[in-house]
């Protein structure tokens, strides 16, 4: 009852866990996608203002283009006579009024500089928080357990087929419940490990090479798989298993044949015939 409990109590806490990094992801999310639009919109304030004195400047090019052609049709037209010499000159009198007019007109512009003023609201709402959210540890009181002339009357029943096409009969020796309401099953005759989801499909197997004759949870995505070696010993190999892949760790060799096993207080406890082993994990 209470490895059941402990077993509970780390899947809950892997789920929450995992609810939290979500957020964290979440949030992060939010805050790039303020900075882009907020860069987005500084760069489209940026060539505006740029476009602007680009223009300003073509202007004032324009300008003392006119007047140098004007001031050179002057010159040209000093020989030709005083009418054609006064002509270019009221032109080019023109042209300059007009120039002084957009050149007033740009002094009245002041300097233009861009600047950035926070929403400081953010930070100081975040600094309120001491957390992403309330954490709470509820807990569910469980019956004493049934004597031994209790009925039990089944309520339902649901049939999956585990097999997937392996060559022999399937023969499941052992089942585990693993965190993010994963199955893991551990067909003997096929010598493999089949990792199944929450609908109780097939996510991934593994073939191991061995027949297995127990299959541990021992924490932190771990499992522990006693494997059969000749002359009635066994092998516990260490098997990671995460998003549907399976990577050896560590493993231990035992002069006892493994009937079961169970974990509790970072303890592995094996069952042979004759004998009950514990094995503390970080030896292993």
């Amino acid at each position: 009852m209470r490895q059941k409990q402990l077993s509970n109590l780390e899947i809950s806490g892997e789920k929450v866990l995992g609810q939290i990094q979500s957020m964290r992801r979440d949030v992060n999310k939010a805050f790039d996608d303020l900075e882009a639009h907020t860069v987005a919109e500084l760069d489209k304030m940026k060539s505006s203002q740029e476009k602007q004195v680009q223009t300003d400047v073509g202007i004032i090019r324009d300008t003392l283009g006119h007047v140098q052609k004007m001031l050179d049709d002057i010159e040209e037209d000093k020989h030709k006579g005083e009418s054609s010499a006064f002509i270019s000159f009221k032109k080019c009198e023109e042209i300059l009024t007009q120039g002084q007019s957009t050149l007033r007109t740009m002094g009245v512009t002041t300097e233009v500089q861009l600047a950035f003023q926070p929403y400081t609201g953010i930070l100081d709402y975040l600094s309120t928080l001491e957390k992403l959210g309330e954490l709470s540890c509820t807990g569910v009181s469980s019956t004493s357990l049934p004597g031994p002339d209790h009925i039990f009357v089944k309520e339902n029943e649901t049939r999956y087929n585990a097999c997937h096409g392996n060559e022999y009969t399937c023969s499941i020796c052992d089942i585990r419940v693993l965190p993010k309401e994963q199955t893991l099953l551990a067909d003997y005759d096929n010598k493999s490990l089949q990792l199944l989801n929450n609908k109780f499909t097939m996510i991934s197997s593994h073939y191991l090479g061995k027949r297995q004759s127990s299959i541990c949870y021992v924490g932190n995505s771990e499992v522990a798989v006693a494997l059969d070696d000749e002359n009635s010993k066994c092998t516990i190999q260490y098997i990671r298993v995460t998003d549907g892949s399976f990577n050896y760790t560590e493993a231990r060799q035992l002069d006892y044949y493994c009937v079961s096993m169970a974990c509790h207080d970072d303890r592995l406890f094996v069952l042979s015939n004759d004998a009950l082993l514990s094995l503390p994990n970080e030896e292993v």
